[in-house]
């Protein structure tokens, strides 16, 4: 199993999250150089401004519904029924606590989520020397799995020995309870 999206949902994924910000974009007016697809990091901090639409984008939910009505990149039933879904994404701060082979862990306060890539593992992104990590992302259902936005906020804070400890409890006391979410 792969622990990131197959190529042709990774086309899928890109489509649809372009598109999504692109019209927010143009709802918001935020920003002047991100006018149209072709932009697409083709301009000094363009991550910036991606991040700043997503957090738009997920703040106020109902552009998905609109995106949808208004359909302005003529999707398709399926490709319009996966934006749909992305409403039920999980936004916030999370802990990545660990990589396993078919997925990266992120813990929040109550949950463990699987997590995979979009291009690539997350252990390429972020490798586990660099574990635990404090991330600020946005965790989105598609294809019965759980991506990220490809977008990470990181945090320097440096866990000491107590805070690994007490992360690896929550997962275990997570995965004994609930197990570990793989799909949204």
């Amino acid at each position: 199993m792969l622990n990131f999206l197959n190529e042709k949902d990774q086309k899928l994924f890109y489509k649809i999250h372009k598109n999504l910000l692109l019209f927010v974009n143009q709802k918001t007016k935020f920003s002047k150089k991100f006018k149209g697809l072709s932009d697409w990091g083709e301009y000094a901090n363009f991550a910036d401004d991606a991040t700043a639409l997503r957090d738009r984008l997920f703040k106020k939910r109902e552009f998905i519904d609109q995106f949808i009505e208004a359909n302005p990149a003529n999707f398709n039933e399926q490709e319009l029924s996966v934006t749909n879904n992305w409403k039920s994404a999980v936004t916030g701060n999370f802990v990545i606590l660990k990589h396993l082979k078919n997925h990266s862990i992120f813990l929040d306060e109550k949950h463990a989520y699987g997590v995979i890539g979009l291009m690539s593992s997350i252990d390429e992104i972020i490798p586990k020397y660099c574990l635990p990590i404090f991330v600020e992302t946005v965790l989105i259902p598609f294809s019965g799995k759980i991506v990220y936005d490809g977008l990470f906020r990181t945090s320097n804070v440096i866990m000491g020995n107590g805070y690994i400890k007490s992360f690896t409890e929550d997962y275990n006391s997570i995965k004994k309870e609930g197990g570990i979410i793989t799909s949204l």
